[in-house]
């Protein structure tokens, strides 16, 4: 329990330091001019400021579902907004039931990744790894009205009981996890290998596990119905104009030459220039500890899960959005903690408190981040 409480405190600093950007931010910056549509303040009255910075952009659509229902948002998995709706209809604020909901399961989160840690490491290490998660630099979105918190909460508990053997358990929590986002699946693989690899005998006690994709079977039913397209989901990414391919796979020498055509043909001066800057920079960093934590020989089921967690945006023809995507790879977090280079640690540490902080900031003034 001293171990847990250390985590919280540590935790509820860090929290309460994320302010300071966004308090700079309503300062001294103007909201991005053109773009107060990302901002909740624009659909919702009476709410503060300061707590509406970290609902913006995906966080409108998850409040608009949660009030309104579905309109044409249908790339938004539904659990994370149901919660809300759930808040909602007892007499919560929507952005206070949105807040609520996010800080709740991040909270669960980091319980169940710092028990999962347990299982294999030494608390120190255990500690460690939960701290470099907490210093990645879109971090912050585990707070805000986005469904990371409980997507890591999710996928955290179903490893955690899979570890148990709780098939079932891990098997619901799954099922919910592909409510969530639909690389959720990637939680299927990643527990068959676990189950299979770890039981010798009895393994009819894996079967619940093939019940996970019912959460997003049922989203594409609940789709057929309500836009006449049991894969609406997806299509409706197209919608977006940021060259995610909704159709196929999309080489990776292709995104790469893409990138390569911003660089050379937006100046220094465009905030999109460094946006797909961070997005190459996050993207290589996350390649390289996904292959270190292999060499470390973290537990292979979390590597099948945050490879496919990976590749799924990586292949889609735009690393739009990769500096979120990448922030539940958890396998890099363990590989930094077991990493022995100091340098490498404290290198992480830095830059990592001063991208987030300018991430942040950016994000809470209506420019995008992820």
């Amino acid at each position: 329990m001293t171990e847990i409480k250390k985590i919280i405190a540590v935790t509820i600093i860090w929290r309460l330091l994320l302010f300071l950007p966004v308090i700079f931010g309503l300062l001294f910056i103007a909201y991005r001019n053109g773009y107060s549509y990302t901002s909740p303040l624009s659909f919702f009255s009476n709410m503060p400021a300061l707590l509406a910075a970290f609902a913006n952009f995906d966080g409108v659509h998850y409040l608009s579902i949660a009030v309104n229902g579905y309109a044409d948002n249908g790339r938004f998995f539904p659990l994370f907004p149901l919660g809300i709706g759930a808040l909602v209809k007892i007499g919560v604020t929507p952005l206070l039931a949105g807040l609520i909901i996010a800080h709740l399961f991040f909270i669960t989160a980091l319980f169940f990744f710092y028990r999962l840690l347990k299982l294999d490491y030494p608390s120190a290490k255990a500690k460690e790894a939960v701290w470099y998660l907490l210093l990645f630099p879109t971090a912050f979105f585990l707070v805000s009205v986005y469904s990371e918190g409980l997507f890591l909460s999710l996928t955290f508990a179903s490893f955690y009981l899979a570890r148990k053997k709780n098939w079932l358990g891990a098997a619901v929590c799954g099922a919910l996890l592909t409510m969530t986002r639909l690389v959720g699946l990637m939680i299927l693989p990643a527990l068959l290998w676990e189950g299979l690899t770890s039981m010798k005998r009895n393994r009819v006690r894996l079967f619940p596990l093939f019940f996970i994709p019912v959460g997003v079977i049922g989203y594409s039913l609940f789709s057929f119905i309500k836009w006449h397209d049991p894969g609406y989901f997806i299509n409706a990414q197209g919608q977006l104009a940021n060259g995610r391919s909704v159709t196929g796979i999309v080489a990776p020498w292709i995104v790469a030459f893409r990138y390569f055509r911003i660089f050379f043909s937006l100046p220094l001066s465009r905030y999109e220039w460094w946006t797909a800057f961070l997005e190459v920079m996050i993207t290589v960093f996350a390649g390289i500890y996904l292959l270190r934590s292999y060499q470390k020989k973290v537990r292979p089921a979390y590597l099948i899960f945050a490879i496919g967690t990976f590749l799924m945006p990586f292949l889609s023809g735009t690393l739009s959005g990769m500096l979120r995507y990448a922030l539940i790879l958890f396998p890099m977090y363990i590989s930094l903690s077991l990493e022995k280079k100091r340098g490498i640690k404290l290198a992480y540490i830095l830059i990592g408190i001063f991208v987030a902080s300018l991430l942040l900031l950016a994000f809470s003034r209506g420019y995008f981040v992820a």
